[in-house]
């Protein structure tokens, strides 16, 4: 059975407690949207057109994840339909019954099957602009994507995610096989290109530049 929460995309900002509530049906386009307005975002996707329960519910790795940790770790409430048709506000506040309570430890990772989930609120957090992008690479430059990879995870530092992939290029009538990277850099874009010079320098599309609205 597939049960649709397409209708269920009400976002709300509590810009007093840095909340943000959202319904099932969201994507993180959707979140990002209403958050940008008050300067704040919290852990959504890498893409924006992702739905938001399945990636909460799943963990949840964004770019903002090396500062404020995965999507489910910032939960703070969620309202759920479990399978006897009853309407649940589950959390770990102290207001709420201790079913409530197993209920939301276990939406945090034990599992996706004990209810649907219609409602989820987050902790935001103030957010300015954001150096990001797509960098394209030939498949030659592999080692030096895996290297400055490598760089990254040794820096440790909260500023910066990057996520790598393959794809195909187009030559000729024909496409080849290629690299791309997704950098990011919690910052200003001199601070950002200067980070990633490594690989801009070999990059054979550079399609990064000042965003808003990071996740």
């Amino acid at each position: 059975m597939v049960i649709d929460l397409g209708l269920l995309r009400n976002v709300e900002v509590d810009t007093e407690k840095n909340l943000v509530s959202f319904g099932g049906g969201c994507t993180w386009a959707d979140v990002d949207k209403e958050l940008w307005k008050h300067k704040l975002a919290t852990v959504g996707g890498t893409v924006s057109d992702t739905g938001v329960g399945g990636l909460i519910l799943g963990g949840g790795y964004g770019f903002l994840s090396p500062k404020y940790g995965l999507s489910v770790d910032l939960l703070v409430e969620c309202e759920m339909v479990t399978a006897d048709g009853t309407v649940r506000i589950v959390s770990d506040q102290e207001s709420v019954g201790q079913d409530e309570k197993d209920l939301f430890w276990a939406l945090r990772g034990a599992g996706r099957n004990f209810g649907v989930v219609t409602r989820f609120t987050m902790r935001a957090f103030p957010q300015g602009e954001v150096y990001c992008g797509v960098v394209v690479f030939p498949v030659e430059q592999l080692d030096k994507l895996v290297e400055f990879a490598n760089v990254v995870i040794e820096r440790q530092d909260e500023r910066i995610a990057m996520a790598m992939g393959v794809t195909h290029l187009p030559h000729g009538d024909a496409l080849v096989p290629g690299l791309m990277s997704i950098v990011f850099y919690n910052g200003s874009e001199d601070e950002g290109r200067t980070f990633f010079a490594p690989l801009l320098e070999v990059a054979i599309a550079d399609m990064t530049g000042l965003n808003n609205g990071p996740r």
